[in-house]
């Protein structure tokens, strides 16, 4: 099992990013298209105590190591479950990601709290878990290399969605 954490500073308070964050305009930003084959978002949950979701992507696997290559094949989907408490500050969410084909998954808690006067503090922790005997480790290195560029693509993606929602 391998542990990743990262956290990152967001110039707008903790209740306006959750507000704007916890929407189907901010997952079809997020999540459509990137290069993917396929993506499909559904919202499961929505009220005001809880937004929870689901979300579905395809993608092609030429960007992986061969490793990653050779154990997905062309394409490899991804389905991860989001779910944001509504209740805070500070507000909790979690983040579970299955890799179809691959036994394991990760998963992480997700913390956005107040951090001075319209500022907050995204913090992610998680864990990546790869149960494929011989090659598991060399997998979860690969997926944390992978989970740290998405935060930093999911952080990007919230500041520039709240810059465009001013």
């Amino acid at each position: 099992m391998k542990r990743f954490s990262h956290s990152a500073e967001l110039a707008y308070s903790a209740e306006r990013i959750i507000a704007r964050i916890t929407t189907s305009a901010y997952l079809h930003f997020r999540y459509t298209d990137h290069g993917l084959i396929h993506s499909e978002i559904e919202i499961l949950r929505d009220d005001d105590d809880v937004f929870e979701c689901r979300v579905a992507r395809v993608a092609d696997t030429s960007g992986l190591p061969a490793l990653g290559r050779k154990l997905l094949g062309h394409r490899v989907e991804f389905v991860q479950v989001h779910r944001w408490e509504r209740q805070g500050p500070p507000y909790h969410g979690q983040l579970e990601i299955a890799v179809t084909g691959v036994p394991g998954s990760i998963r992480t808690e997700l913390r956005l709290l107040p951090d001075g006067d319209n500022q907050s503090c995204f913090a992610v922790e998680g864990q990546i878990e790869a149960r494929v005997p011989l090659l598991g480790g060399q997998i979860e290195r690969m997926l944390a290399s992978r989970a740290e560029d998405n935060f930093i693509a999911g952080v990007k993606a919230m500041q520039d969605f709240m810059a465009q929602q001013a």
